[in-house]
């Protein structure tokens, strides 16, 4: 993480990355329970850098790690149980909201490669939960290194010898449209949420 904004700043690797961050430290944390407040800097800042929260000349815009918070905004203030597993090279982290009985599932694919889905059973003791509402919505990019709106890491330019080329083919990072229904595969480098509401 030296100098991000020269190698991953406002990439998918910085989304990824923090990711990767927010939820091991909640499975780390889910066994020790020491850290009470996590901060991730920065949120913004008063001109173009690698905040989470950029001013342009057309507005504000967030990097790509801002879409890794959004995906995780469901957390906030509840009280989950928790759990983490990985399987098929998926990072897998669940929570699950008892009095609300719904679950947050959260798959890292860190993979070059686009993943089949897999199935994740629930159960209450015996009782195996089930659901017919299912919310879906992923992050992704073509490489680890694709950015949106900004050149995010290609921003020094004298290291490319035509910046608007490079820039073209890394510009494809973006978050889908949540839709109702669990997804058929993993994208390559990508953090996807999937939300139940299960049944009582």
């Amino acid at each position: 993480m030296k100098k991000p904004g020269q190698t991953v700043g406002g990439t998918n690797l910085q989304a990824l990355y923090a990711a990767q961050l927010l939820l091991k430290t909640n499975e780390w944390n889910s066994k020790n329970n020491i850290i009470d407040l996590l901060v991730y800097h920065n949120l913004s800042a008063e001109e173009y850098g690698y905040a989470i929260i950029n001013p342009t000349e057309q507005g504000y815009i967030g990097n790509p790690a801002y879409y890794t918070f959004d995906l995780l905004s469901p957390l906030s203030h509840k009280t989950w149980k928790y759990q983490a597993f990985k399987k098929n090279s998926l990072d897998i982290s669940v929570f699950y909201n008892v009095k609300e009985n719904t679950a947050q599932v959260f798959i890292i694919n860190q993979t070059n490669i686009t993943v089949p889905n897999i199935n994740v059973t629930f159960r209450n003791g015996e009782q195996t939960l089930t659901t017919n509402k299912i919310k879906s919505q992923y992050l992704s990019g073509t490489a680890l290194y694709s950015t949106n709106n900004k050149a995010g890491f290609l921003d020094n330019i004298n290291n490319y010898s035509d910046k608007d080329a490079v820039l073209k083919n890394y510009n494809s990072f973006g978050l889908s449209k949540e839709v109702n229904s669990k997804l058929d595969s993993f994208p390559a480098y990508s953090l996807t949420r999937i939300t139940y509401q299960l049944n009582p």
